[in-house]
Order: C-alpha cells, then sequence, then structure tokens
C-alpha cells in the first residue's frame, strides 16, 4: 500500500486492495468530512429610454418698446433702460440612465464540519475537504433613442427705441441696453453611465490529523487438524515383514495455533481535499442613437434706436448696448460611461503534519474573470437655419450746450447656425485575482489557476447636420451730435455676424488593469 495517487483515488484502491483478501480482514471502517458551498448571483439589468422632441413655434410680430422721458429745469440722472424681445422654441429631447450593480460573496469554512475521523480509533481511512463554488454574473443593457423635434421662432417687426430729452437737466444718464433675439432647439441627447461591482471571498481551513490504530484481527480460532487415524499398512503377503506394529502416528492433536492476537498496524490513511472555484461575468452593451431636429430661426425686421436729446444739460452718459440675434440650434450628442470592477480571493491553509501516519493533501484553486464592454454610438446633427433681415442698431444722441463725454457703445446684428455631433465614450475595466495556498504536508499537491478576459467594443458615428445663417440688411449706425458741448466719445463697436457650424467629433477612453498574484507554501 505505498501508492501515492490523489486523496479520493487512494480511498477507493485501498478499499478494493483490502476486501480482495477476505482471509485477512474482516473490516475497515471510514469516516468523510466536508463543507460544500455553492454561492450563485445573478444581476440583470434592462433600459430602454425613447425620447422625441415635439413641435415647438414661437412667434412675436410688431414688439415695441419705447423709453422717451422728458426733463426740464430737473437735474439729476436717469437710471439703466433695459428693452428687449425675444422669442424662443425649444424641441429638444434628452434620455438619462444611471445603473449601478454590486456583488459581493464570502464563503468560510473549516474543512470538517466536525472532528477528523482519524481520532476515533475503530474508524479506518478518512476525508476531510472543503468544496467552494462561488459564481456571480452581472449584465446591463441600455438602449437610448433620442430626436430632436421642430423649433421654429419667428420675430418680425421688433422695436426698441430709447429718445431721453433733457433741457436744463444737468445729470448723467446710465446704461441703455436694447435686444431683439430668437432662438430655436432641436437638440437630441443621450447620458448612460454603468458600474458593476463584484467581490469574491473564499477561505478554507483544514486541521492537523493525529494519527491512529487501523487494526486487523485474525480469526479467534485458526486451526489447522490432521485426520484423526493416518495410518500406512503394508500388504499382507510382503516377503519384507514390517515390525508387527510399524505404524506412523500422527500426533493426537496436529493443529497450528494463530497467535491469540494477529493484528496489522496499518497507518493511519488521511486525506484532505481543497477546490476553491470562483467565476465572474460583468457584461454591458450601451446603444445611443441621437438625430438633432430642424431648428428654424427668422428675425425680420428688428431695430434699435438710442437718441438721447440735451439741451444745457452737462453731464455723461454711460454705455449704449444694441444687439440683434438669430439663432438656430440642432445638435446631437452621446455620452456612456461604463465601470467593471471584479476582485477574488481565494485562500487555503491545509495542516497535515501530525503524527508518522500516511497524509496527503490537494488544493485545486480556480480563479476566471470576464469582462465585456460594448459601446455604440451614433450621432447626426439635425436642420439649423437662422435668418436676420433688416437688423438695424441706431445711436444717434444730441447734446447742444451740453459738455460731457459719452462711453462705451456696442451693436451687433448675429445670426447663427449649429448643428454638431458628438460622441463621448468612456470604459474602464479592472480585475484583481488572488490565490494563497499553505500545505504543510509532505505528499501535497497545488494546482493553481488564473484567467482574465477583457474585451472592449466601441463603434461611434458622427454626422454634423446642415447649418444655415442668412442675413439681410444689416445696419449698425452712431451718429453723435454735439453743438458748443465740449467732451469725449469713447469706443464705438458695431459688428455683423453670420456662423454656420456642422461639426462632428468621437471621443474615447478605455482602461483595462488585471492584477494576479498567486502563493503556494
Amino acid at each position: 500500500m505505498s501508492s501515492r495517487t490523489t486523496s479520493s483515488n487512494k480511498s477507493r484502491r485501498g478499499f478494493l486492495a483490502l476486501t480482495a483478501v477476505p482471509a485477512l480482514v474482516l473490516a475497515v471502517g471510514g469516516v468523510a468530512f466536508g463543507a460544500t458551498s455553492d454561492q450563485t448571483g445573478n444581476q440583470s439589468n434592462t433600459a430602454t429610454q425613447s425620447a422625441t422632441g415635439g413641435n415647438a413655434l414661437a412667434l412675436q410680430v410688431a414688439a415695441a418698446n419705447l423709453n422717451a422721458p422728458v426733463s426740464i429745469l430737473s437735474p439729476g440722472s436717469s437710471s439703466t433702460s433695459n428693452q428687449s424681445n425675444s422669442a424662443t422654441a425649444d424641441s429638444s429631447a434628452a434620455n438619462s440612465n444611471s445603473t449601478t450593480q454590486a456583488l459581493g460573496q464570502s464563503a468560510q469554512s473549516d474543512g470538517t464540519s466536525g472532528e477528523w475521523g482519524s481520532r476515533h480509533s475503530d474508524d479506518g481511512p478518512s476525508v476531510a475537504g472543503c468544496n467552494q463554488t462561488q459564481s456571480a454574473n452581472q449584465s446591463n443593457t441600455a438602449n437610448q433613442t433620442a430626436t430632436g423635434g421642430n423649433a421654429i421662432a419667428l420675430q418680425l417687426l421688433a422695436l426698441n427705441v430709447n429718445l431721453p430729452i433733457s433741457i436744463l437737466s444737468p445729470g448723467s444718464s446710465s446704461d441703455s441696453t436694447q435686444s431683439n433675439s430668437v432662438s430655436s432647439n432641436a437638440s437630441a441627447s443621450n447620458d448612460n453611465t454603468t458600474r458593476q461591482t463584484t467581490t469574491q471571498a473564499a477561505e478554507c481551513t483544514m486541521p492537523a490529523a493525529e494519527g491512529q490504530h487501523n487494526d486487523y484481527r485474525a480469526p479467534d480460532n485458526n486451526r489447522y487438524k490432521a485426520p484423526d487415524n493416518n495410518r500406512y499398512k503394508a500388504p499382507a503377503n510382503n516377503r519384507y515383514k514390517a515390525p508387527a506394529n510399524h505404524s506412523y502416528q500422527a500426533p493426537a492433536k496436529n493443529s497450528y495455533q494463530a497467535p491469540a492476537k494477529n493484528s496489522y498496524e496499518a497507518p493511519a490513511n488521511h486525506s484532505s481535499s481543497v477546490t476553491q472555484t470562483q467565476r465572474v461575468s460583468q457584461s454591458s452593451t450601451t446603444n445611443q442613437t441621437a438625430t438633432g431636429g430642424n431648428a428654424v430661426a427668422v428675425q425680420g425686421v428688428a431695430a434699435n434706436v438710442n437718441a438721447p436729446v440735451s439741451i444745457l444739460s452737462p453731464g455723461s452718459s454711460d454705455t449704449n448696448r444694441q444687439s440683434n440675434t438669430a439663432s438656430a440650434s440642432a445638435p446631437a450628442r452621446n455620452s456612456s460611461s461604463t465601470t467593471q470592477l471584479a476582485g477574488q480571493t481565494a485562500r487555503s491553509t491545509t495542516d497535515s503534519s501530525h503524527g508518522s501516519a500516511n497524509h496527503s493533501s490537494s488544493v485545486t484553486q480556480t480563479q476566471r474573470v470576464s469582462q465585456s464592454s460594448t459601446t455604440n454610438q451614433t450621432a447626426t446633427g439635425g436642420n439649423a437655419v437662422a435668418v436676420q433681415v433688416v437688423a438695424a442698431n441706431v445711436n444717434a444722441p444730441v447734446s447742444i450746450l451740453s459738455p460731457g463725454s459719452s462711453s462705451t457703445n456696442r451693436q451687433s446684428n448675429t445670426a447663427s447656425a449649429s448643428a454638431p455631433a458628438r460622441n463621448s465614450s468612456s470604459t474602464t475595466q479592472l480585475a484583481g485575482q488572488t490565490a494563497r495556498s499553505t500545505t504543510d504536508s509532505s505528499h501535497g499537491s497545488t494546482t493553481q489557476s488564473q484567467t482574465a478576459t477583457q474585451s472592449s467594443s466601441t463603434t461611434q458615428r458622427a454626422t454634423g447636420g446642415n447649418a444655415v445663417a442668412v442675413q439681410g440688411v444689416a445696419a449698425n449706425a452712431n451718429a453723435p451730435v454735439s453743438i458748443l458741448s465740449p467732451g469725449s466719445t469713447s469706443s464705438n463697436t458695431q459688428s455683423n455676424t453670420a456662423t454656420a457650424t456642422a461639426g462632428a467629433s468621437n471621443t474615447s477612453g478605455t482602461a483595462q488593469g488585471v492584477l494576479q498574484g498567486a502563493t503556494a507554501k
């Protein structure tokens, strides 16, 4: 019985060898202890989102603001004059999704669920072990579709007039702000965040085993007896005469007496088996489609007039701001963030060092991690049209015998259309595996296997839409008149701008990390 195979095979071989000799062995006892732990965790989430902007229409016709204060023999300063006409249409569509999956598994066992069978003197071979299996599956699918609607904003005949009149009324005038704006927005956006976290911990501690007597006891009466009369007689007529009494007499009791106790002291046969299996599967799929809608902004006949009159009214005037703005925006945007974290820890301690008995241990540690992330993003800018026709800003202050300085005058007409498409994706995959086995045995084997698979796929398509900005008859006029009115005028700024943007951009970032550590003693 010197073969050294694995614990499970040894027990089977020992039983067959002993039962094949019934004359020597009557019975052999055996005890098996073990702890089995099977943990399975499944997490699955599917989010489907669809957002479609409706139709938004903003119409503003013949909107006018008039400010015409008259001051006679009324010294003092005038406060800020703010005048604005605005038309806004918004038919945006947006999806936002956040998914967090967290799973923790822990298994701990002393491997015997009691004492070793070898501690009982009337028992035979004993087997103790741990069988720990941990399985975690996390799956997330996010489908997002956002489509901007139709946003139309019209502004016609928007007028702001500021005509303060000061006669014999010294004092300064403060800011005058005049604006006409029309804007439409038909944006589409998707935001998705997925976080998957799994931790697994398995620990098995096998205690030491002591030697035992594995006795074989022969039967109490194992005797061989010769026949009662064992004689040889010669024929009657044989010239050779044997003596009258020539016989061979067997001893009266010819028996073989077995020793009173014919026992075979078999060494104790203890086997410990540890199997730790950990599996993690993390899967994330994100599909995003964003399509900008139709955004139209039209501004026709938008005028700002600032014409203060000062007679014998010394004083300074502050900033004058006049603006006409038409803007249309139909962007499409996708943003996705995926984080997958997996940690596995397997620890086994086997102590088979006591006595001269025959102890063997087998440790198998298997760790598997699979991380998969797929991101598909499609962004298409919509149609953005901004039209500005007859946009005028007029600044014509009149000063007669009114010394004083005037400050900054700013006038602008702006038409802008934007239909960009943008995709942004971020993927992080981290896996940590630690396996540690300590075996205090001269007949021990340890098998450790660690496998980590990480897969990340990102597909991005961005297509800029149609952006059109039209500006016709945009005028800024600054015509201050000063008669016997000493003083300086500061900067005058005038601008007419038409801008169309239909850009496309993709941004993707992927980080993958695997940390593996295996120790066997």
